[in-house]
């Protein structure tokens, strides 16, 4: 019996649930990989709905003691890039305005005509006009690279 499948026996799913429910996008992403039943599990609705939960829970308690708040910065170009990349920027500061936290994201050549509409849970909402009236609207998830084509609304 292979090394994995004994310690998979050893570890109830809900223990694995609870501790990947723990981890940071990023690392989800890359245990994606690992086997079928951890990408099971990350990309199940009730799991996802579960760490959304969570980590908007632990972000209150830490606003709560530490008073944060955040920025979006959008900048048109990257200076050390190609004059056609784009970055997103977050940042989070305290009272005092010390920097907490600084996230850059390169924005896909994709969405080189988008626009950011609005952001929400790390998710940001981009609209183009594609065609005369009418318009369409992706979700990007910067964190995992990962975009949606969501709606074409036509005028």
């Amino acid at each position: 019996m292979s090394r994995t499948k004994t310690m998979r026996e050893r570890v109830p799913d809900d223990i694995v649930e609870d501790i990947l429910g723990r981890l940071p996008v990023k690392s989800l992403t890359r245990f994606r990989c690992v086997s079928k039943s951890c990408n099971s599990i990350i990309t199940d609705t009730t799991f996802i709905n579960k760490h959304l939960k969570l980590n908007i829970n632990q972000s209150e308690s830490l606003i709560s003691t530490n008073t944060h708040s955040g920025y979006l910065l959008y900048t048109t170009k990257d200076k050390n890039s190609s004059p056609s990349s784009k970055q997103l920027c977050t940042v989070v500061c305290d009272n005092d305005r010390t920097l907490t936290q600084v996230s850059r994201f390169e924005i896909p050549t994709f969405f080189e005509k988008y626009s950011i509409v609005g952001s929400c849970n790390g998710l940001f909402c981009l609209a183009s006009c594609e065609k005369e009236l009418c318009h369409i609207i992706y979700l990007w998830n910067p964190s995992i690279r990962m975009f949606k084509n969501r709606y074409w609304i036509c005028l």
